[in-house]
């Protein structure tokens, strides 16, 4: 098996997704997850939502920094602070 085995199916990939016609956020990709900027109240709740159900049942949830950001303007303030490892 040769390095143009894996490379091939990556550049063709590229290839179509040059051809694809960008969504919303500009994006040409249709795999590449799209986020939009700012995070609704929905989501954020959402957010919050999960995290509180994963550390009821014992599993620590990750949530990336934006995410963090917008539930502690929120006014989670607690809960991120208790995700990031500073909580009481």
């Amino acid at each position: 098996m040769t390095a143009t085995c894996t490379a091939n199916p990556m550049r063709r990939h590229r290839l179509a997704a040059a051809r694809c016609e960008p969504n919303d956020g500009g994006v040409r990709d249709p795999l590449q997850p799209w986020r939009a900027e700012k995070l609704s109240d929905k989501q954020v709740a959402a957010a919050v939502d999960a995290a509180l159900y994963l550390l009821n049942i014992g599993m620590p949830p990750m949530f990336d920094l934006n995410t963090l950001r917008a539930m502690w303007k929120a006014g989670h303030h607690q809960l991120v602070d208790d995700l990031r490892g500073g909580g009481r």
